[in-house]
């Protein structure tokens, strides 16, 4: 028999130049959720499909498909400490500029499970 897959969508903005996508998580197992895809989205779609209406408590992994941001191709991306938001973020840098609210983070760890706003896919 097949499982039914569990997928959310999470906005995203990119860090480098602003704009929005979502990225399509699917539930691996309790609390841990796998990025299999990312698309740029329109903010007035996102805002009637309603994804960010939902919360969830997740550790999320980067998949070897996982493409990462479509506008600078980063996998990693960072939740920030002012607005609760997604950005993309690059790897090996210690600070990063929120693409939602523009804060500026220095401290950048992995800290496991956040809480984050997702939407039915």
């Amino acid at each position: 028999m097949t499982s039914k897959k569990i997928a959310q969508v999470l906005l995203c903005r990119c860090s480098k130049n602003k704009n929005l996508f979502g990225i399509t998580i699917e539930k691996r197992n309790d609390d841990n959720w796998d990025m299999m895809y990312s698309y740029p989205i329109d903010e007035e779609r996102a805002k009637s499909e309603g994804f960010d209406m939902t919360s969830i408590v997740a550790d999320v992994y980067s998949t070897a498909s996982y493409g990462g941001c479509p506008f600078c191709k980063q996998t990693n991306f960072v939740r920030c400490g002012g607005c609760g938001q997604i950005s993309c973020h690059t790897t090996g840098n210690t600070t990063n500029t929120c693409g939602w609210c523009g804060t500026h983070m220095t401290d950048i760890a992995y800290r496991g499970k956040m809480k984050l706003k997702t939407g039915e896919d």
